[in-house]
């Protein structure tokens, strides 16, 4: 990728940015200490985004370096949201799991006191 392409890119991404949370131009400027020309002249692809301007946008809005340089977020950040998933998937299967174990403890329960059998179904792990 040469380097005019990631210019293009990153004044694509910070007019998208700003879009997403709905600011004009002139707000957006005013968050990153900037000024709404500048804004235009980026987004329009006329000027180019300065370091400080760069590291105000990532410490305003909460998105990464690489995001804004390359559009791509972290490796690491990616594996470990796909890890997290993982381990919320498990603790959900889990909990059906115990869940069930406790309807059929009750099941029992309530059999033993009054003789008769309860026909319901545990819940579905899926």
């Amino acid at each position: 990728m040469n380097k005019n392409n990631k210019i293009d890119s990153i004044n694509a991404r910070i007019k998208q940015l700003r879009l997403n949370n709905n600011l004009t131009q002139q707000e957006f400027a005013d968050k990153i200490n900037s000024t709404r020309a500048m804004i235009g002249q980026i987004e329009t692809m006329v000027a180019n985004p300065t370091l400080n301007m760069i590291i105000n946008i990532v410490s305003n809005f909460e998105i990464t370096y690489d995001f804004l340089i390359d559009g791509k977020e972290r490796l690491e950040e990616n594996s470990l949201n796909h890890s997290l998933q993982n381990q919320e998937i498990e603790f959900l299967k889990k909990e059906v799991e115990l869940k069930n174990e406790i309807i059929e403890y009750q099941k029992q329960l309530l059999t033993s006191k009054t003789n008769k059998p309860i026909d319901e179904k545990p819940l579905q792990n899926n």
